[in-house]
């Protein structure tokens, strides 16, 4: 079984690693395999877009204002998020019940929505924070611990993340709507470990001699991509814990 793109890679290295993948794919003649041909299409599309959001993140001040503008909607909206799922384990029965009932309307409009597209994200966060601005739910905010200031500085952050964006797209004549590096990084992961990797491992069960070459540059650049995620990782759990001792 080839081993997977690990989720510690970052957003360069899969980056990277799909435009290495794809480029020892079509080295090779797969015109009689539509399933492969359709996965090396998609694939690219999506590679290409992640390359794109790439360029346009580390392009001017004006891109970088944004992302970290980005960054900070998407702090604030989990640092609310779990503020409130604290309190429904209050001791106190009807802030447990009040932190419950605006965390249902949070799961409405996606745990996750930090990690979607960027229209996606200003969509679906425009709506939360209205509905949790209507009379019923800011009343049973401003009832829990810590939310009524988190939740202000949540839309504050996403009203700022939302004009600004407005205002790039107005600068950037002819750039397709923005996609979070992130977002599309685990799209392109996905893609590959979850499609690309299982089609050829299922595949050269049947014929292992037509694909050991491609299966084997492949597995190359994932491998080594990953011995650097985790060496990284652990590089990084070592120095928080010498931090802790100190």
């Amino acid at each position: 079984m080839i081993e997977k793109i690990n989720h510690n890679c970052t957003t360069n290295e899969v980056s990277t690693i799909s435009v290495n993948i794809l480029t020892a794919l079509r080295k090779m003649d797969w015109t009689n395999e539509e399933a492969l041909t359709a996965l090396i299409a998609l694939i690219s599309e999506e590679s290409e877009i992640l390359g794109k959001t790439l360029r346009v993140s580390k392009g001017g001040s004006h891109s970088k204002n944004l992302l970290k503008m980005d960054e900070i909607a998407d702090k604030s909206f989990i640092s609310v998020k779990q503020f409130v799922w604290a309190n429904i384990f209050d001791m106190d029965e009807k802030r447990a019940d009040a932190a419950a009932a605006i965390w249902a309307i949070f799961t409405k409009h996606d745990l996750h929505l930090h990690r979607r597209s960027y229209e996606a994200q200003m969509s679906l966060t425009k709506t939360l924070v209205d509905n949790l601005n209507e009379p019923e739910p800011k009343l049973l905010m401003d009832g829990l611990t810590g939310v009524a200031p988190r939740f202000k500085a949540f839309a504050n952050a996403s009203d700022d993340f939302r004009t600004n964006f407005s205002k790039y797209q107005e600068d950037e004549a002819g750039i397709e709507a923005l996609i979070a590096p992130s977002s599309q990084k685990n799209v392109v992961r996905k893609l590959v470990n979850d499609r690309l990797l299982t089609y050829l491992d299922g595949v050269s069960v049947a014929l292992p001699e037509k694909y050991r070459d491609i299966i084997k540059i492949i597995s190359n650049h994932i491998v080594s991509a990953n011995t650097k995620a985790k060496a990284r990782k652990t590089r990084n759990e070592n120095e928080k814990m010498d931090v802790a001792v100190k």
